[in-house]
């Protein structure tokens, strides 16, 4: 059985340890922080890779390691996994302006599909249905 949570005492053997979706949560949560953080400190190389670091491998935690590589190895998402890599590499060398906008090219490229889907979802949340734009033109008078 996996050990789910880490020993007390040191020299713990972690080789069974399996990360849970909390971890996951955090990892995503400090890893954005870290990287708004960072971009409001005119972008602040060291802030933007440790959160760009955290939010790479949290995510993967929170969805499942099968999961998240099947979707992101699959032929269709590849020229965007491609993309997205190249602008992690950037901002880990140093070029955080250019790497972050690459890598959002990237993500628009493997997620932009889900987008209508995750509309739809919002457009029946309760409290987002009054924002939706429903109908009440009034265009401008002149």
């Amino acid at each position: 059985a996996p050990i789910d949570r880490p020993g007390d005492g040191p020299g713990v053997d972690l080789r069974g340890y399996v990360p849970d979706r909390k971890t996951g949560l955090i990892m995503c949560a400090v890893g954005a922080a870290l990287t708004m953080l960072g971009v409001s400190l005119f972008f602040e190389k060291n802030l933007i890779r440790l959160g760009n670091v955290l939010l790479v491998t949290g995510a993967p935690i929170v969805v499942g390691l099968r999961r998240a590589s099947r979707y992101v190895l699959a032929p269709a998402k590849l020229r965007g996994t491609a993309v997205f890599a190249l602008g992690f590499f950037l901002v880990l060398t140093g070029h955080p302006l250019f790497g972050m906008l690459v890598e959002v090219f990237g993500f628009l490229n493997l997620f932009g599909n889900l987008f209508p889907f995750f509309g739809a979802m919002m457009k029946n949340l309760p409290f987002m249905a009054g924002l939706g734009g429903g109908g009440g033109g009034g265009g401008g008078g002149g």
